[in-house]
């Protein structure tokens, strides 16, 4: 079995080799909320500086993506890594609240720049190049190079934090972004740049989406899918760190081991979406309802929860029903599209993942601070209680 086919290491290598050596230093996912507790904000607070990330992308996709259009994904995608680790380093420099909020919307904005102009960076290189059949090889690789990458980048930000202090996160974060840019300054690019109208762009999508989103209202299945995105997003988002750091802190955990525990997610997500080969064919709907159920039942027991193995390993068995969710998901929601609708309402569903968050990241740590993160942890089951009842509406034929 030959892991990398002809030619695919030959134009490919930038892309992985950056999946791999640029994500390793970005350590902060697992330490951001114990950081920003650390310097004095509430989870109220933290939660609100989370949302306002995917908040400001929201905002800001249409008119970011007219930049790819006018002078190329390349330079697109290198100038969104080199703003978004200049952004990142400034955390390194300001405590002021308000200060944080601006720039994580211009983390936001910058994370725009590369959303889609990256897999088009790459899907135009292979075609170009006549080799389509490369394509399907990347998307599958590439996620497993950043799960191994961030193996190690747990391991590592354990030690950095254990020897050098949490406000470290940061300068090494940036450091990854500008790692990226420059490996991928060595990724090849065929495209021609073409005359880009913002005016125009917002018409056509608005046309777009509302053709799509009108065959998605009155498409029985996809209808209910796009309610269970967000539902299930909301439930995501009071699962993170925001309820998870303080759970684990008052059980006497370190900060370092959070970068540990990051470490032993990456290693369930690396495995856990190979489940779905074990299932039988078109039996998504009903593997999602063990998934969301079991997902719920998680957050029952960690209401009994008090010994600090236990609590971890009910955080792992958790991070693996998670990861199986993705191709369960995902295929069985690409089964119910039209062809010509397949980008536009994965676009439309990423919007409701994307308000999940929105709506979620603050209410969680509001939460948190008002009836306590272990409570806070239980109202996310009911969410996903929820998303997993809705299927049962779900007629196919």
């Amino acid at each position: 079995m030959v892991f990398f086919h002809k030619n695919e290491l030959k134009f490919l290598w930038p892309f992985y080799l950056e999946a791999f050596l640029g994500t390793i230093l970005f350590i902060q996912i697992p330490f951001a909320v114990l950081y920003f507790s650390s310097i004095g904000f509430s989870a109220a607070q933290v939660g609100l500086l989370m949302a306002i990330v995917p908040l400001a992308a929201f905002i800001s996709e249409i008119p970011t993506g007219a930049i790819a259009d006018l002078y190329g994904r390349k330079f697109s995608v290198i100038l969104g890594w080199l703003l978004e680790g200049t952004f990142m380093l400034l955390f390194f420099f300001t405590r002021d609240y308000y200060h944080l909020i601006i720039i994580s919307a211009l983390i936001g904005i910058s994370t725009t720049l590369m959303s889609g102009s990256y897999e088009a960076w790459v899907v135009d290189l292979l075609k170009a190049k006549k080799h389509k059949n490369l394509i399907k090889n990347y998307f599958s690789k590439k996620p497993s190079c950043y799960n191994l990458a961030f193996v190690f980048s747990g391991i590592f930000g354990a030690w950095v934090v254990g020897k050098f202090g949490l406000a470290m996160i940061w300068p090494l974060s940036a450091a990854s972004a500008f790692v990226t840019a420059s490996i991928l300054l060595f990724g090849e690019e065929i495209y021609k740049t073409q005359k880009a109208h913002i005016k125009k762009s917002f018409i056509n999508l608005w046309n777009q989406a509302k053709e799509t989103v009108s065959h998605g209202y009155g498409h029985h299945v996809l209808y209910y899918l796009m309610i269970i995105s967000f539902g299930m997003s909301l439930g995501f988002a009071f699962q993170n760190f925001i309820t998870l750091t303080p759970i684990l802190t008052d059980l006497g955990f370190t900060s370092n081991g959070f970068g540990y525990l990051w470490s032993a997610m990456a290693v369930v997500g690396i495995f856990a979406p190979l489940v779905s080969h074990w299932s039988g064919k078109n039996n998504e709907k009903n593997a999602l309802i063990i998934i969301y159920s079991l997902i719920a039942l998680y957050t029952v027991i960690m209401q009994f929860a008090w010994s600090l193995t236990f609590v971890l390993i009910l955080i792992i068995v958790s991070s693996f029903i998670w990861d199986t969710n993705y191709p369960f998901i995902s295929t069985y929601f690409h089964r119910f599209i039209p062809t010509k609708m397949r980008a536009t309402m994965g676009s439309i569903r990423g919007m409701m993942i994307s308000l999940g968050g929105i709506v979620g990241l603050p209410l969680a740590g509001l939460l948190v601070d008002l009836i306590g993160p272990r409570y806070t942890l239980l109202v996310s089951g009911l969410f996903m209680l929820v998303s997993a009842a809705m299927f049962f509406l779900i007629k196919e034929k």
